[in-house]
């Protein structure tokens, strides 16, 4: 929700909410992981929950989906209805919710790709044209101070300055692609004035030299970045090594370790240091691509699983349906069994991303189908 605009969306803990799961300012949500389809009476009851403030956006998510009615009832009020996957992947099933999932509104918020949620629940950037902007601005300031010196170190003091701004507020806040691109353009301006004033101080005859105290000048202003960038690089390491990476982590933080060490030198000469910030960047997209790599390929063999999780679902309810029908009184009891073990591996399911787990969770699903099979001699 907060990828499609709701920036605010809260989870609300449940109980005396109405049965609202998810609050922002202008919507509420459902959500709902359950082996049958939601039905309308659950969508009607969300509708309730709005009370009198028809201004809120309706959103129900259901792991199962929801029946014809629920989806004829939501068209007529206006509740956009959300299928989702253990991986997280949504799909729109009505009107509502496709106005929500490809708006221009809500597409401004960009790719899930361009975005990491940490543990506090902050959307981070991570974007290579913006990785890229910034080497070039930095590497233009560096060119600048080596060229002209302390003649231009006011200018490249005043963009540094406005840079870091909009930096910070990058990273700090959820952003859109739209915010990424400003971000570039800032980069790029701030890269273009201080090239300019360099040219036109170098071609006046301007060459002073870059004294030690300019350079520590230089450097202390522009630590942020480092900081900025060694935060970058280790949130990737973190997310390598959750994904089983370590051979390449390893290789990667031999490599880059020299570099923290010598940025953070306080002898280091000022080039060197923007040279060192540009390879922890480099570093971080290497890392990067190889995490998004392997996260996809993590991501196919969930979806695989899933379709198995939803084939034995399906398949388990399908066989207590007839032998409901067939053996109804003779089997109430031991089909009720089956039905509250196979619901209390479904809910378990929907706590955990253990790969062993889910698979015998499957694999008890389907041993429950076949034990009813059996007892209805079907």
């Amino acid at each position: 929700m907060r990828f499609w605009g709701y920036g605010d969306a809260e989870v609300t803990g449940g109980g005396a909410d109405g049965g609202v799961d998810v609050r922002a300012r202008r919507a509420i949500a459902q959500v709902k992981w359950e082996a049958s389809q939601v039905g309308s009476p659950a969508v009607q009851r969300l509708v309730g929950a709005r009370g009198l403030s028809h201004d809120l956006d309706l959103l129900f998510f259901s792991g199962a989906g929801f029946s014809a009615k629920a989806i004829a009832y939501a068209n007529e009020v206006g509740v956009a209805l959300f299928k989702y996957d253990l991986v997280g992947s949504m799909t729109p099933c009505n009107f509502a919710a496709e106005r929500i999932f490809d708006s221009p509104g809500h597409q401004a918020n960009g790719s899930p790709a361009h975005f990491v949620v940490d543990e506090d629940g902050d959307v981070r950037l991570r974007h290579p044209k913006l990785n890229k902007a910034l080497i070039g601005f930095l590497n233009v300031v560096k060119d600048a101070l080596e060229d002209v010196g302390t003649d231009i170190i006011i200018l490249c003091t005043t963009e540094v300055e406005s840079v870091l701004d909009a930096m910070n507020l990058l990273h700090r806040e959820p952003v859109s692609v739209d915010d990424c691109a400003e971000g570039v353009g800032i980069l790029t301006g701030a890269a273009n004035r201080v090239s300019k004033e360099s040219l036109r101080l170098a071609d006046l005859g301007f060459s002073d030299v870059l004294d030690d105290e300019v350079e520590m000048h230089a450097i202390r202003l522009c630590q942020p970045f480092a900081d900025l960038v060694q935060f970058a690089f280790f949130d990737v390491l973190e997310e390598g090594k959750q994904l089983d990476l370590t051979a390449t982590l390893l290789t990667e933080m031999q490599a880059i370790e020299p570099v923290f060490d010598r940025i953070g030198n306080g002898a280091v000469k000022f080039a060197a240091f923007i040279d060192g910030v540009g390879e922890i960047i480099e570093a971080t997209d290497r890392l990067r691509t190889v995490v998004d790599d392997r996260r996809e390929l993590v991501a196919e063999v969930q979806r695989e699983r899933q379709q198995n999780f939803d084939a034995a679902t399906a398949s388990f309810f399908t066989i207590v349906d007839r032998a409901t029908k067939l053996r109804g009184a003779y089997l109430s009891d031991a089909v009720t069994k089956e039905l509250d073990y196979v619901a209390a591996i479904i809910e378990y399911l929907s706590t955990t991303r253990d790969v062993d787990v889910f698979d015998e969770c499957i694999r008890n699903i389907i041993e429950s189908r076949e034990r009813v099979r059996m007892m209805a001699r079907l």
